[in-house]
Formats: C-alpha cells, sequence, structure tokens
C-alpha cells in the first residue's frame, strides 16, 4: 500500500497554467506459484485511485479523480542458470470521472531474462 500527497498549490507551470495537487492511494499484490522446479507463474493485481484536490476551477482537473486496475499474469521457464524465458499478459482499465468512456490496454510479451 502506498499513500501520497502531491501539492503543487504553490507551483505553476508556465506553459500550461496548470496545478495538479492530488491525493493517490495505491495498493498492490503478487502471487508467485513455482509448479516445478524451472517453472513458475506471477500474478499481480495493482489498484489506483488519485483525487485530484487543485483549487483552480480553470485547471482540467479540477474536481476530478481516477481509478485505474491493472493485472498481469506471467510464465517464466528457467532455460538454465543464466536464461529464462518470460511470457506474459497485461490488462489495464483507467477511467477519469471527467471523461465519457474508460481507457483499457491489452498488452502481450515474450522476453528473455538473463544475468551473469
Amino acid at each position: 500500500y502506498h499513500y501520497e500527497v502531491g501539492n503543487a498549490n504553490s507551483q505553476q507551470n508556465l506553459y500550461a497554467r496548470d496545478n495538479i495537487s492530488y491525493v493517490s492511494n495505491y495498493a498492490s499484490t503478487e502471487l508467485t506459484v513455482h509448479w516445478l522446479t524451472d517453472f513458475s507463474s506471477t500474478f499481480i493485481l495493482d489498484y489506483e485511485n488519485n483525487n485530484y484536490t487543485t483549487n483552480k476551477s480553470s485547471d482540467m482537473q479540477y474536481g476530478t479523480s481516477e481509478s485505474v486496475y491493472q493485472g498481469e499474469a506471467a510464465l517464466l521457464y528457467q532455460v538454465n542458470k543464466i536464461a529464462a524465458l518470460k511470457l506474459g499478459w497485461q490488462y489495464g482499465n483507467r477511467k477519469l470521472t471527467s471523461d465519457s468512456q474508460n481507457i483499457a490496454i491489452n498488452n502481450v510479451w515474450l522476453g528473455l531474462l538473463t544475468s551473469f
């Protein structure tokens, strides 16, 4: 769990003329399952809520908040002592109260992890 307050009331971007003050709550959980000696799975769930606390009604984020849900599943195969293959999928869903629709993401990846 992570709690953060961003207070930009005394700061102002010279170009955007905005004030992005916020209160953020973030929680994450992860589970790793070792199926065999060289094969494991990882499952991750994240949740983030941001409440924008700017006091300037002209700011784009004035009176808004957002919720972000994200999940990830990955398979890891240890090829040898220095190399592993990783296959994964990530899904995310973000909703800003000022937007009419959610933003959803889907990512799939294949990677090689190595150490030396």
